[in-house]
C-alpha cells in the first residue's frame, strides 16, 4: 500500500509540471519497452505511433491462517495514445487477462487432513491514463478503469463475478 501511495503522489507532481513539447527537442521512444510493475512486468511494443500492444504478468505469494496463497494475472493490453511527442500523454485503453488463485497444504478446521484450493477465471476492462517522459526512453504511467471478473472454484464448482475499479502504475524504459 505505501508502495502505490509513493506512486500516486510522486506522479501528482509530475502532473503538475509543465510537459515539454515536440519543438523544445523532446521526442519520446514507444517502439519496444520493459515495464517494471508493483507485482510483475510487462513488455510493450508501439506498433504505430499511437498505438501500443503490451503483454504482462503478475504474482504474489501471502500467508493466511489456512495456508500459503498464490496469486497470478497475465494478460493483454491495448493502447491509444493522445498527445504523441509530448512529455505527458494521455491514453485509453481495453485489457483482457487470465486469473488464477491457488491455496496450498490448507487446513481443515473441524477436520483432519489439508484442504486444496484453486481458481481460476478471467478479468476484461477499459482504462484511461497518463503517461509521464522523465527522459525519451524512461516514463512512468497511471491508468484506472472498471473490470468485469469472473472465477470458478475449481472443486466445488462455485462462479462469482462483478465489477471492480483497478488502478495500475508501471516505470518503463523503451529500448528502442
Amino acid at each position: 500500500m505505501k508502495g502505490r501511495l509513493f506512486f500516486l503522489l510522486f506522479f501528482a507532481g509530475m502532473l503538475i509540471s509543465r510537459p515539454a513539447r515536440a519543438e523544445d527537442g523532446f521526442s519520446p521512444r514507444r517502439k519496444f519497452g520493459l515495464g517494471l510493475t508493483y507485482l510483475g512486468g510487462n513488455i510493450r511494443y508501439g506498433f504505430l505511433k499511437r498505438w501500443s500492444a503490451e503483454i504482462h504478468y503478475y504474482y504474489d505469494k501471502a500467508t493466511s491462517d489456512n495456508g500459503d496463497v498464490n496469486s497470478l494475472v497475465g494478460g493483454l493490453r491495448a493502447y491509444r495514445y493522445f498527445r504523441a511527442g509530448q512529455r505527458l500523454q494521455a491514453y485509453v485503453g481495453a485489457e483482457g487477462d487470465y486469473v488464477q488463485a491457488k491455496l496450498k497444504d490448507g487446513i481443515y478446521y473441524g477436520g483432519s487432513g489439508s484442504l486444496s484450493y484453486s481458481t481460476d477465471g478471467m478479468a476484461v476492462g477499459g482504462f484511461g491514463g497518463v503517461e509521464y517522459y522523465f527522459l525519451s526512453r524512461l516514463s512512468l504511467s497511471l491508468d484506472a478503469g472498471p473490470y468485469f471478473i469472473s472465477l470458478k472454484e475449481k472443486q466445488t464448482s462455485l462462479k462469482d463475478s462483478g465489477i471492480d475499479f483497478i488502478v495500475s502504475t508501471s516505470l518503463n524504459f523503451y529500448i528502442f
